[in-house]
């Protein structure tokens, strides 16, 4: 088990790495952050909390959410999405705003990169839905600041809601329905058809994303800027 001492070193080795601009340190950085929540799920996520604040309070968000969607991406083709959302949305809930904001860049990140960092994060999210509670919450809250960067992430949040229907079913609705945070992104994007009776919550999925006005207090206290 890692003392404090270790942990702080540790998270700021991986923050160091993965903003450093070396494209090979950088990709070895999330392979092993990936790895971690396979191998040492309890020490990944404090890593990636407290390696996620080094990062905001120094100004190097930016990179650092880079490397993160590459995290995804390799956890995708490892197999290992469900160990790296259960990980990703524990930091965020211990890490609180920064963290938040910083996990929220990785996603917009990876959402504008499509492909399988695009994927992943499809598949991170309906993971995150059928999980419910926590994990749910702590995900949909970093989702909720990627769609402030870019609303395309409505159309990967629709792809991630059908994937948790099918692979959860009823769950899916429950949990959408338990948790606050997660109504708010789908209803945010106007995919809240899912909910029981068709609930809709007076959002209006018509112009969804089309300005930033349309966002309101979508972000509200999530910036963590």
């Amino acid at each position: 088990a890692y003392g404090n001492g270790q942990a702080d070193a540790a998270a700021q080795a991986v923050a160091s790495a993965a903003t450093s601009g070396n494209t090979a340190d950088a990709s070895a950085t999330a392979e092993a952050v990936a790895e971690a929540t396979i191998n040492h799920p309890r020490v990944a996520s404090q890593l990636l909390a407290k390696s996620a604040g080094y990062a905001v309070s120094n100004g190097l968000t930016d990179s650092y959410a880079d490397t993160m969607a590459d995290a995804f991406a390799y956890a995708r083709r490892q197999k290992h999405m469900p160990q790296m959302t259960t990980a990703v949305a524990d930091a965020i809930t211990t890490g609180g705003a920064p963290t938040r904001y910083a996990y929220g860049q990785a996603i917009a990140s990876a959402i504008a990169q499509g492909g399988d960092s695009q994927a992943a994060v499809a598949e991170a999210t309906a993971t995150a839905i059928c999980a419910g509670g926590s994990t749910a919450s702590a995900w949909a809250s970093a989702y909720a600041v990627a769609l402030s960067q870019d609303s395309r992430g409505c159309l990967v949040l629709n792809q991630a809601k059908a994937m948790a229907k099918a692979q959860c079913g009823n769950g899916a609705s429950k949990s959408i329905s338990d948790a606050e945070a997660t109504s708010t992104v789908l209803g945010f994007c106007g995919l809240l058809d899912m909910l029981p009776g068709g609930v809709n919550m007076g959002w209006s999925g018509s112009n969804s994303g089309s300005n930033s006005n349309s966002y309101g207090g979508l972000v509200d206290g999530w910036g963590g800027k």
